[in-house]
């Protein structure tokens, strides 16, 4: 089992206690705060799940702009690039999922090769 299946893992198990052990106990405050560590904990286990796409976005945006990313934007060297376009939807699709899965269409997952 690699690094991240184990550090995924760990965390869904404490998600879940959260979840099954915590939360049912509380009211009020206490409770939207336990829903938000809740809420959080999701989206670090969407994160990791994502970590490989993470990283061939990351490793295509370092080959195609090789003198940093926002350098290349502003001085207009990336303009008409369409690889830069994709580079950059398939990043923001990577967030979007991991913070709000639902938010994007089944087309939009697959033009950014999410399963």
């Amino acid at each position: 089992m690699s690094r991240e299946n184990q550090d995924l893992d760990l965390l869904a198990a404490c998600r879940d206690a959260l979840e099954e052990d915590v939360l049912p106990h509380l009211e009020g405050a206490p409770r939207q705060v336990a829903q938000r560590i809740e809420k959080a904990l999701r989206i670090v286990c969407r994160k990791i799940a994502l970590t490989e796409t993470s990283r061939t976005v990351d490793q295509a945006l370092a080959d195609i702009a090789p003198e940093g990313l926002m350098q290349a934007l502003r001085s207009g060297s990336c303009d008409a690039r369409p690889e830069i376009h994709a580079a950059l939807w398939t990043a923001a699709s990577v967030d979007t999922a991991a913070a709000k899965p639902g938010a994007l269409t089944r087309q939009e997952r697959a033009l950014a090769g999410l399963p």
